[in-house]
């Protein structure tokens, strides 16, 4: 069962889309036109239910919108500029203007076709709309386009404390890859994505939050043996910067960290949404189904909804027909 939007959902979005691409390129790219915040930027559950807008704080968003209208005058200064147009869409994103950041990775890669960091951002963007299939496609097409290409560190939008970035583009593709694979329940194909994350991880953020999706992928395609190899390099100290979530989940694998300790009361956030899924998926492989899948609705509650743990939460429950 495949748990992206259904056809029409997805087609009448898409459609939507390339109407704004199409005046975007009419205007000659000197007055684009937004999608508003109206319907036209709804999200919907994988189930199909509308989303609310994500819960960004009024301040916060007013510094947001600022930060994406300043991407845009820049890529408006230098419209074939990829990295302007580039920014331009994360900070859409950031805004919480995902459709929006769609529309512009559609224009940047009608300049850039080859692009394969157009392709990697537009595929992350896709898996946040709950469109998995286009996901899949943009970030495998990202991959055959990136290889043999040397890899390079990609900047954040939203730093970690220390402000040192910890993911690089290869294996940004990589993981957000075997991340649509897997949210379509294809384990066996997402862990090979993720083996293959593994080799452009260049320290520990990038080693925990890649071991840990592969640790469940390999469980869930009945590797055990492979999923507790991947335990062995996992360490109390670690030099963690920004995935602590992950790094918690793997030592609970581990036996080192108490599972209850790690299960959120009420999954809010992005780190109680990555705890609450990890753990739910954790009692899932360990055959604790309803304590499991009750955790995992805890999740959906949450108001968090662009985080991959709850989008990851949806997409379990669809495929086991629980609804949200």
């Amino acid at each position: 069962m495949r748990t992206g939007p259904t056809a029409p959902r997805a087609s009448r979005a898409h459609l939507a889309r390339l109407l704004v691409v199409a005046a975007l390129l009419l205007v000659g790219c000197r007055e684009p036109v937004l999608v508003p915040h109206t319907p036209t930027e709804e999200v919907h559950r994988v189930t199909g239910e509308p989303l609310p807008p994500p819960p960004i704080p009024h301040e916060r968003r007013a510094a947001l919108a600022a930060a994406a209208d300043e991407a845009k005058i820049r890529w408006e200064a230098q419209p074939e500029d990829e990295d302007a147009l580039i920014w331009w869409g994360r900070r859409l994103a950031y805004e919480g203007r995902y459709r929006a950041a769609l529309a512009a990775y559609d224009v940047g890669l009608s300049y850039h076709p080859g692009s394969p960091r157009l392709r990697r951002h537009r595929g992350h963007r896709y898996i946040t709309v709950r469109d998995f299939d286009r996901a899949v496609a943009d970030l495998a097409e990202a991959r055959r386009l990136a290889a043999g290409m040397p890899d390079e560190v990609e900047p954040d939008g939203a730093p970690n404390p220390a402000g040192i970035p910890r993911s690089t583009m290869q294996g940004n593709i990589a993981y957000h890859l075997a991340l649509a694979h897997y949210l379509r329940g294809e384990f066996d194909e997402a862990a090979e994505a993720w083996t293959r994350g593994l080799a452009w991880g260049q320290n520990d953020d990038s080693l925990v939050s890649t071991s840990w999706w592969l640790y469940l992928s390999r469980r869930r395609a009945g590797d055990e043996q492979g999923a507790a190899a991947l335990l062995e390099p996992v360490q109390a100290e670690m030099d963690i910067l920004e995935n602590h979530a992950y790094h918690q989940l793997l030592l609970m694998a581990k036996g080192e960290v108490d599972v209850e300790s790690l299960r959120p009361a009420r999954p809010q956030d992005l780190e109680s949404s990555t705890l609450g899924y990890g753990v739910a998926a954790y009692l899932l492989c360990e055959g604790r189904e309803e304590e499991a899948y009750e955790l995992m609705a805890a999740v959906c509650e949450g108001a968090w909804w662009p985080a991959f743990g709850h989008i990851a939460a949806e997409a379990d429950l669809a495929r086991a027909g629980r609804g949200p």
